[in-house]
């Protein structure tokens, strides 16, 4: 039907009552993400490089190793 069910992915973000658009903001770290996880091979430490970057998921909490598998995992299926 088209509608959004569930969680927003990280680098999206709800337009009106049944759509997803880009988020400009995360869309970069989401980025970042992928190309720190690319160089140094670990999620945790890509996680560990966000963190003390000062970003954070978009529920406010610290990155995780799992969190970033996650975001990546999500990130290739929708490309």
């Amino acid at each position: 039907m088209g509608k959004v069910m569930g969680d927003i992915p990280f680098w999206y973000k709800r337009v009106g009552k049944d759509n997803m658009a880009l988020d400009e903001h995360e869309a970069p770290i989401s980025k970042m993400m992928y190309d720190l996880f690319l160089e140094h091979k670990r999620h945790a430490t890509a996680a560990n490089i966000l963190n003390n970057k000062g970003y954070r998921t978009k529920r406010k909490s610290k990155f995780t190793g799992a969190t970033v598998t996650t975001i990546i995992r999500l990130n290739r299926k929708r490309h």
